[in-house]
């Protein structure tokens, strides 16, 4: 009887650990995140704000450009957030982006929005480190929507959000 006792508990206990670790990484999120990523002619901005309801912001800016290139926000976007498996699932509702990459607009206000939102939603390996303090994120899949014969996929890179 004991035995058959604990067998029933095990799946209680399985699933309460999962969802604890979902409410965990819900709890760890929230806030605002920066990633800057350096290239030859350009330094990028990337910042996430992830809000207590599940939605999302994303804010691409260039900070620093040489040459042709022009400092401005290059895209926002917006959307909803949750965790399955352990995994952030990033879906976009509205994306807007500058109509000029060269030269970027200072404000959002002056981006373009785009009519060609994916449906399909990211995703991403989540892990935390330095106390909660650094996000790493893995997007591994490929949401490439080309139907030629080249995939515009990248290897996937963990990148790295610092809490601001």
């Amino acid at each position: 009887m004991r035995k058959l006792y604990l067998l029933l508990l095990l799946p209680v206990f399985v699933f309460s650990c999962i969802e604890d670790d979902e409410d965990l990484n819900r709890e760890r999120i929230r806030g605002s995140w920066v990633n800057e990523t350096e290239y030859e002619n350009q330094t990028l901005e990337s910042t996430f704000i992830f809000q207590p309801n599940g939605t999302f912001e994303n804010i691409s800016k260039r900070i620093q450009g040489n040459g042709d290139f022009q400092t401005g926000i290059l895209s926002v976007s917006t959307g909803n957030y949750s965790f399955e498996d352990g995994e952030l699932i990033l879906r976009t509702n509205t994306i807007s982006n500058a109509e000029e990459w060269e030269n970027p607009p200072a404000t959002s206000e002056e981006l373009i929005e785009s009519d060609n939102v994916s449906s399909i939603p990211d995703k991403a390996e989540i892990s935390f480190e330095e106390n909660n303090s650094v996000m790493i994120l893995l997007f591994y899949q490929c949401n490439d929507t080309h139907t030629g014969g080249f995939s515009n996929c990248a290897p996937p890179t963990p990148m790295r959000y610092d809490k601001i």
